[in-house]
């Protein structure tokens, strides 16, 4: 009715573009306005000035190649003495501001990797605001703000992420674990020394030990050389645990000199359990050796194969070969599978597939640990050629080869070596050969990425997906190495 009298109502937070005979003619505000339609006035459309939001999605790449959806949130409004411009301008104003929000993201997310798009997330929404309110304003609008609200990388980013923060979680809590069981043995270490003290001192000796712990205490505290010093002295092996025990309450049983005392002193009294625990907990191995050398001491073989892998580990093969020889008679598997994989750390293949061809003079059959240190040698030093023509020659002509080859099923950790010797080696057919013969397939991941990375090594980037796929098919879970190793193809 209103209309047919030529009068009409305009909301609250809206105006009305009013035109004569098609042309713009003025802004009515809120409120009854008289529009005489028989003088060609009519209400060409109503502009809301309410503050609206518009959700921007925009899938981008970072600077390191990841890919990230950003999504940003603008809050607009038009402006009252600029809705002429606002209403005739803009055809469509959302998909005017969502292709500025896309340019400017896309502008500047590629200059950043993933932590600092996080990080400067502040910096993106103001650059968008501040391009947005330049142009928008010619429109008659005005951007009442910006935000970023969220940074969504590619799903699989995200779980490798996951994955590598699980694994440094991992690694500070094994740290953790490693540092505990160190005072573990510590505490056991002075349990069993405490116990066996009062088990060998009679009541005047315990008289006396206390009585000198309590003039230590009102002295001067006695370094490592008085430690040493009076060690060498002791004439019972009760003596020497006593001395022990304090040597520990002043933080010195680590000392090159105390611990060479100790190893010393315990083993010329027949005591091989703590003569081995001193020299297994000392860092400087090398230098008590060179002491305990020199003053002829018999080792036993725990003691021994502990120096060959000591030697072999600092780069010293030579001295640690020579050393191995020395213990002619005292040697076991484990001495000799030390002394392998030493000489293949070191380089010395050939020695160390003659000193493997002399296992069977010692009546000894090498086990998975002889064969994994053949074969994770020749990989790690990079020989193909090597690897190929002693490995396996030597394991065709000889029986042992047969129980591996029966038994490669049950053994996880041999077939991913012998899988990643072989990648490395750049012979992927004989790696494949090993990956078939498993029926069911281990759930480990190391297996798995063994044949990823080393298809991807090898140029063969369809086999890599491949192996990936299967991977997913039989549900074994991929850990950040395996997603590395495909986003790396």
């Amino acid at each position: 009715m209103g209309q047919a009298l030529g009068c009409i109502q305009v909301d609250q937070s809206t105006v009305a573009i009013k035109e004569t005979f098609g042309m713009f003619d003025d802004v009515l505000d809120p409120g009854c306005h008289c529009l005489p339609w028989c003088l060609g006035s009519q209400v060409a459309g109503h502009l809301s000035l309410r503050v609206q939001q518009l959700d921007v999605r925009c899938e981008t790449k970072t600077k390191d190649n990841v890919f990230v959806n950003v999504v940003a949130s603008i809050q607009y409004r038009a402006l009252a003495d600029k809705a002429e411009d606002a209403f005739y301008k803009l055809s469509n104003t959302r998909s005017q501001i969502q292709a500025y929000v896309f340019d400017v993201i896309r502008a500047s997310v590629p200059k950043l990797d993933l932590d600092a798009t996080f990080e400067q997330k502040n910096d993106i929404a103001k650059a968008v605001e501040e391009e947005l309110e330049k142009a928008m304003s010619h429109y008659g609008f005005e951007i009442v703000q910006t935000l970023i609200v969220d940074i969504e990388p590619d799903e699989h980013v995200k779980r490798a992420m996951n994955e590598i923060n699980a694994a440094a979680r991992m690694r500070v809590a094994a740290n953790e674990k490693a540092e505990a069981e160190k005072y573990c043995k510590s505490s056991e270490l002075r349990e069993m020394l405490n116990l066996s003290i009062w088990q060998d001192l009679d009541v005047m000796d315990m008289v006396l030990v206390t009585q000198y712990f309590d003039t230590m205490k009102e002295r001067n505290r006695p370094n490592s050389i008085t430690i040493a010093s009076v060690l060498s002295a002791c004439e019972r092996v009760a003596n020497v645990k006593q001395m022990h025990c304090l040597a520990i309450k002043l933080g010195v049983e680590m000392d090159v000199y105390v611990a060479t005392s100790l190893v010393t002193m315990y083993s010329n009294f027949e005591e091989m359990v703590l003569a081995t625990r001193v020299f297994a907990e000392t860092p400087s191995k090398n230098v008590i050796h060179g002491l305990i050398v020199k003053f002829e001491m018999q080792f036993d073989t725990m003691v021994g194969t502990a120096l060959v892998d000591m030697y072999s580990k600092c780069g010293c093969w030579h001295l640690a070969y020579n050393f191995f020889k020395e213990l002619n008679g005292s040697r076991n598997l484990m001495t000799w599978n030390s002394m392998i994989a030493g000489l293949m750390l070191n380089g010395q293949s050939e020695k160390a597939v003659e000193l493997f061809e002399k296992l069977e003079h010692e009546e000894l059959k090498p086990d998975s640990a002889s064969w994994n240190s053949m074969i994770s040698g020749f990989a790690q030093v990079g020989k193909g050629f090597e690897a190929v023509k002693h490995v396996r020659p030597t394991v065709w002509k000889r029986d042992s080869w047969h129980v591996i080859r029966t038994d490669i099923h049950n053994d996880e950790f041999m077939a991913t070596t012998l899988i990643y010797m072989y990648m490395k080696c750049g012979h992927p057919s004989l790696a494949r050969n090993i990956f078939e013969q498993f029926e069911t397939r281990p759930y480990d991941p190391a297996f798995w990425n063994a044949m990823i990375s080393g298809y991807g090594r090898n140029g063969d980037y369809d086999s890599a997906i491949e192996v990936f796929d299967l991977m997913q098919k039989e549900k074994v879970k991929p850990n950040s190495a395996s997603f590395v190793g495909v986003i790396c193809l």
